[in-house]
């Protein structure tokens, strides 16, 4: 099984864990008789989050193990998901630096204009490279989550 294959099934099987619980907490009281066994819906409910723990486990050990070449560097499949994760939030960060340009009027002031550190066309231009970036490292992620095997 491909680490993407083994990810569609976790979240299948937590989207299934959700509609258990749901309908767990929905027939717990009854009038006459339950819509569903609480029996079977808590034994469905330990399958499922075995078999979600297992898919988890794999999964971690997997990209823990799997080594990736990333930029010139070998790194871990995990360190490729950290670095998309880290680059994702410098981009959120920037974003809001240049989205905060037109409160550099500080109203309490008498309208005292207050200026940016940095011009915006340069956090422009930084956005653009991590996005370049974040493109680039998704894709790397994609392929190796649908070429590579899981490990048992």
């Amino acid at each position: 099984m491909k680490i993407g294959e083994a990810l569609a099934e976790k979240k299948r099987l937590q989207s299934r864990l959700a509609k258990c619980y749901k309908l767990l907490e929905s027939s717990f009281y009854y009038h006459e008789k339950p819509d569903f066994s609480y029996d079977k819906l808590r034994k469905e409910i330990d399958e499922l989050l075995e078999k979600i723990k297992d898919f988890k486990l794999r999964i971690i050990k997997t990209n823990l193990k799997l080594d990736v070449e990333v930029e010139g560097k070998t790194i871990s499949l995990a360190e490729l998901i950290i670095e998309i994760g880290d680059t994702r939030s410098k981009i959120s960060t920037f974003e809001d630096l240049y989205k905060n340009r037109d409160d550099w009027y500080d109203m309490r002031d008498d309208n005292v204009i207050k200026k940016p550190q940095v011009e915006p066309e340069k956090i422009e231009d930084e956005i653009k490279q991590l996005s370049k970036r974040k493109t680039k490292l998704d894709s790397l992620l994609q392929h190796y989550n649908w070429t590579e095997e899981l490990i048992n």
